[in-house]
């Protein structure tokens, strides 16, 4: 990449939590459809075991309540709540992993400066400069606080609506990326 390319954008701002958190919640956040079959998948399994535990199924129809007194279904009652954590959707686990990790990096508190050229972006932090080509950039989601730009499955490059003052700059800045990269945002 052209190291001499002038910036058509340049987008300042201090790094915080709330940055690092939303980044790891868009980057974990897995759609509904798959959580949904994830917990029947497990429930189902689940199922399977209790009626290998009694008798046969007929069991089970013919004395709902001794299932209810059986010694499998207090054996399984750990597996059962267990199960519950798989309904929470693994942004919920990210969010609080990274927010505990934010203080923890290098990060901080930095103050970060993306400049948006025709050939790539070129970000600064302290005394660190990268260079990320457009084909790098994989994804783009789009919060109604955030733009990231996803490098990789746990990367991304945060740009804060609050670091672009304007509205219209900050359309025009998503318009210019998504013709570069020749992808469209995701919620």
């Amino acid at each position: 990449m052209n190291e001499h390319l002038s910036p058509l954008f340049r987008i300042n701002y201090r790094l915080q939590r709330s940055d690092h958190v939303a980044r790891v919640i868009a980057l974990t956040r897995r759609p509904l459809g798959r959580t949904v079959a994830l917990a029947a998948g497990y429930y189902g399994l689940l199922f399977m075991f209790l009626l290998f535990q009694a008798d046969g199924p007929g069991e089970i129809v013919a004395a709902p309540q001794s299932l209810m007194a059986s010694p499998a279904l207090f054996a399984a009652l750990p597996w059962l709540l267990l199960g519950l954590l798989l309904l929470l959707p693994p942004s919920f686990y990210g969010a609080m992993l990274g927010g505990l990790a934010y203080q923890r990096s290098g990060l901080s508190g930095a103050e970060i400066t993306i400049d948006v050229t025709a050939g790539g972006l070129v970000t600064a932090v302290a005394d660190r400069v990268s260079r990320v080509a457009w084909p790098v950039v994989t994804r783009l989601i789009e919060t109604p606080d955030y733009l990231f730009l996803q490098l990789s499955r746990r990367e991304a490059l945060i740009i804060p609506r609050r670091a672009i003052g304007d509205p219209a700059d900050y359309q025009n800045l998503v318009g210019f990326i998504r013709a570069r990269t020749g992808l469209s945002t995701r919620r």
